[in-house]
């Protein structure tokens, strides 16, 4: 349980190594390539920001263990 807030300095390493396995060591290079087989034909660049956007939000939300308030998170 978390009281006050909390730093994970190394969450964008562990991101930084999953996207690596998912794209490829040079997933950088090539953030305009669409990756996405869908309708939406969404690029590498937008596919990674919609997956660090939907942690931030699952994080921030308030759940009952902490008497309905949300954690306040650092990304360093």
């Amino acid at each position: 349980m978390l009281s006050g807030a909390c730093a994970t300095p190394e969450f964008l390493m562990y991101m930084n190594y999953f996207i690596g396995l998912e794209f490829g060591q040079d997933y950088y290079l090539n953030e305009n390539v669409v990756v996405d087989s869908s309708k939406k034909q969404r690029t590498l660049d937008k596919v990674i920001t919609d997956h660090f956007e939907q942690i931030v939000y699952s994080i921030n939300q308030p759940t009952g263990a902490r008497n309905f308030q949300a954690v306040f998170w650092f990304v360093e």
